[in-house]
């Protein structure tokens, strides 16, 4: 089998370790199935695509609408823009979560902006009409749940997407472009033990308010978000080659 790809942009070590044990567990892959490349770490490698059965592109405290970004941004994003450009192009698998949905919008040019923004906690999630004729989601329930964390948002679907699942607080929470090419703003890499073992990670960088976290914890400790991770095994299962 051919492995899949992630490429992370995470500084934090510890983070960017616990999102790929995430992904492993969601996913259903073994350690040698997915490679990992750290964005923010040095510039991205030549890569064959071909030589891998899907691209995962993870989270990241990057804002593609942030108006003062320093040379590491700015060299991540233009990464991004050339390796997204040739996954639409040639229409290769690829999964995106959360900054990954921004990523694709940029390429795609849809407006980003914050008017959808969604405080760190649990979203109820609704799949559209559409849902249903696709591969990944077909077996979606009337509503699911998942978390969310972010400042930015797409305002609207590219015109080229697909929208498969919405929301009341974000409209756009997951589009498939062409055929193979999907991104979410949820984060189905994550169920409630990594979600707030993350949060903490992440203390006072407002995505939730100072001193919220234990509530959280509390708030959220019954949460069933297998639906959401569940749809990472499919990307895994579908697309293994």
């Amino acid at each position: 089998m051919k492995p899949f790809l992630h490429l992370s942009v995470r500084s934090d070590d510890r983070a960017t370790h616990g999102e790929h044990l995430a992904l492993l567990r969601h996913t259903g892959l073994q350690p040698d199935q997915l490679a990992h490349v750290r964005l923010e770490a040095a510039p991205l490698p030549k890569l064959n695509l071909t030589e891998f059965s899907g691209v995962l592109l993870g989270g990241s405290p990057y804002d593609w609408t942030k108006p003062d970004k320093d040379a590491t941004q700015l060299r991540v994003e233009a990464d991004l823009r050339a390796l997204v450009a040739r996954v639409i192009d040639a229409d290769l698998p690829f999964f995106g979560a959360c900054y990954g949905i921004g990523t694709l919008g940029a390429a795609l040019g849809a407006p980003l902006g914050p008017d959808h923004a969604e405080t760190a906690g649990a979203v109820r999630l609704t799949p559209t009409a559409a849902a249903a004729d696709d591969e990944l989601t077909a077996d979606l329930p009337k509503a699911f749940d998942s978390f969310v964390a972010h400042r930015e948002s797409l305002l609207a679907t590219p015109a080229e997407a697909t929208l498969l699942v919405t929301s009341a607080t974000a409209p756009v929470q997951m589009f498939r472009v062409g055929a193979n090419v999907y991104a979410t703003q949820f984060h189905p890499e994550l169920d409630q033990p990594a979600f707030i073992d993350r949060l903490a990670l992440y203390d006072g960088h407002g995505y939730y308010p100072e001193g919220a976290l234990a509530s959280l914890d509390r708030d959220t400790a019954a949460l069933d978000t297998s639906r959401a991770n569940a749809l990472l095994r499919r990307f895994a299962t579908v697309y293994h080659r």
